[in-house]
């Protein structure tokens, strides 16, 4: 930490790394990220066939589920760098919770 003085009688300290540009490395295990959207949007994609109604009635909402996928994975690749990409919704004992993250270019090449 750092002790800048800006008056004659105020102090502010500020973390060391604030103003000196220094990098932030990226999380490697737990985290706060949350796959709790992103596994209802796959939901979503598993079972909207389901649904009994003309195809053109149901474009609509599967734009919106992808713009929202999207929307999501933009989030944590901003906050983490590489995260996994599921394509099925997972269940508590899914083997695919263990994959490795894919890699960063690799995701946003599947959100575009």
């Amino acid at each position: 930490m750092k002790w800048f003085k800006f008056s004659s009688n105020t102090r502010f300290l500020i973390p060391k790394g604030t103003l000196q540009h220094t990098t932030i490395s990226v999380v490697q295990s737990g985290g706060t990220w949350t796959w709790t959207n992103i596994r209802s949007v796959n939901i979503f994609f598993e079972n909207y066939g389901k649904v009994i109604d003309k195809p053109e009635n149901l474009s609509h909402f599967i734009g919106e589920a992808h713009f929202f996928k999207a929307w999501f994975y933009y989030d944590l690749v901003r906050a983490y760098g590489d995260v996994p990409w599921f394509t099925n919704s997972l269940q508590m004992t899914s083997p695919e919770l263990y994959n490795a993250r894919t890699p960063r270019t690799q995701v946003v090449d599947s959100i575009l």
